[in-house]
Parts: C-alpha cells; sequence; structure tokens
C-alpha cells in the first residue's frame, strides 16, 4: 500500500499540469480598410482691417468679416458653422523706426509715432457641401479674405465607417486561420480571444489645399457670381486591425 499510495502521489503533480496545458490553437491577425466619400469638409481664412487709429481699424475688420461671412453662408448654406478666432491689434510705425528683439525701448514718437493700426482675425469653416468648398474659397477671397484655403475633409460619422472596417479585418482574419488548418490538416473550432490589434485606427479627414489671394473688391452692386470651382476630394480609407485566437478541434 505504501509504494501504491506514494506512486499515485507523483503521478498527481503530471496528471495535473496535462489538465493544465492550454488547448491548441491558431492564433491570426486580421486587417481591413474601407474607402468613405467624404461628407465634411473644412476651410479657413485671415481677414485684416487697417485704419488711422484702433476704432477705425477694428471697423474696417469687423464690416470685411461681416461680409465674407454672408458670402460663405450663401454658397454653402446656413448649416455651415462659422467660427472666428484670434483676434489682434497692433500698432503700425514708420519704416525708419528700428524696432525689433534686441532693440532699445523706443518711445511714441519721430520716427516710432504710431501712423496706424492692423486689425486681424482668423476664421474657420466646417460644412456638409463638400462639393462646394472651392467656390467658396474664391468668393471669400473675392470680398476680401487673405490666406484662402481648404484645411480637410472628413467623415461626420468616422464611427460607421470604422466599425465596416473592423467586419472586413475580422472576416480576413477568419480567412486566414482556415487557410493554416488546412494547412495543417486540423480542423478550425471556436473563438477564443478576439482583440482590437494594435494601431487600430485611421486618418479623419485627406488635407486637399486650394489657396487663393485676396483680390481687390468687387465693382458697384450687383456683384457677379461667384466663380464655380468644383472640388472632388479622395476617399478617405479607414483600416482596423484585430488579433483572434481560434481553439483546435481535436
Amino acid at each position: 500500500m505504501r509504494w501504491t499510495t506514494r506512486l499515485m502521489l507523483l503521478a498527481m503533480p503530471a496528471a495535473l499540469a496535462a489538465q493544465e496545458r492550454e488547448p491548441a490553437v491558431i492564433q491570426v491577425a486580421g486587417r481591413g480598410s474601407v474607402e468613405t466619400e467624404p461628407d465634411m469638409a473644412m476651410l479657413t481664412y485671415s481677414v485684416m482691417g487697417e485704419g488711422a487709429t484702433a476704432d477705425a481699424a477694428s471697423r474696417a475688420l469687423a464690416t470685411k468679416a461681416t461680409a465674407i461671412r454672408g458670402g460663405l453662408l450663401s454658397v454653402l448654406g446656413q448649416g455651415a458653422v462659422i467660427t472666428t478666432s484670434e483676434v489682434n491689434l497692433t500698432e503700425v510705425r514708420g519704416a525708419d523706426c528700428r524696432t525689433g528683439y534686441g532693440s532699445p525701448a523706443m518711445l511714441s514718437q519721430g520716427a516710432c509715432a504710431v501712423i496706424g493700426y492692423n486689425a486681424s482675425l482668423r476664421g474657420s469653416v466646417e460644412t456638409g457641401s463638400v462639393e462646394k468648398v472651392g467656390t467658396a474659397v474664391g468668393l471669400a477671397s473675392r470680398l476680401g479674405a487673405q490666406q484662402a484655403q481648404t484645411s480637410s475633409f472628413g467623415l461626420r460619422d468616422p464611427a460607421a465607417a470604422q466599425a465596416r472596417a473592423t467586419q472586413v479585418a475580422v472576416r480576413d482574419a477568419k480567412r486566414r486561420a482556415a487557410t493554416l488548418a488546412a494547412a495543417a490538416g486540423v480542423r478550425l473550432g471556436m473563438i477564443l480571444t478576439l482583440n482590437d490589434g494594435p494601431g487600430a485606427g485611421i486618418e479623419d479627414d485627406v488635407p486637399l489645399p486650394i489657396v487663393a489671394t485676396a483680390v481687390a473688391a468687387p465693382p458697384a452692386p450687383p456683384p457677379p457670381p461667384p466663380v464655380q470651382i468644383d472640388v472632388k476630394p479622395a476617399p478617405i480609407e479607414t483600416s482596423a486591425r484585430v488579433s483572434v485566437r481560434y481553439a483546435i478541434l481535436p
């Protein structure tokens, strides 16, 4: 009995170790991507106003910014979201005034007397009228905007595109696992784990700059219609990666 008991005790760790072994698995990484036509566009522009006084420069800036806003809404529709920021007002001195880094402080008199003011701001527009953003850039420049350009294109619902890309990635993982199982002469079992792979995610927008410089104000009203500039941005690619472990059936 003693020898039998000892043999049983020696055999138990090996049996437990065999039970704790992980099942045979096939682990694969699936990749997928989809292309979606952008349904959102962003454009940016700058506005400048000049005047002999700070109030005059500010009024010139406000008048020009209001005209640009109205023109953009007339092309893009009332659903366009226009925001402004980085309002700045600077003093202007004569060319003979030497100021800058390392120069001594100068009084605002003589060659350094203030001769005027520049006011500026930055504007941005978010719109779903993707096909009209080129026309909007041209009209904004006609109305006095500077550095008007499209800055990016994107998707209103990027999560939907990401979900479609993930579905493609999971199907790709299953195909890869089935190929490996067939090559190894085993049967593919159920999914044991399914995880997002590293690097899942995309760039939400595709820059496509259209730059236009400021031009002189149009003649007396009625102004001519805006020049149509057709825009057809490239589809946005959405990518996904998953890691899948399949059981191998006995």
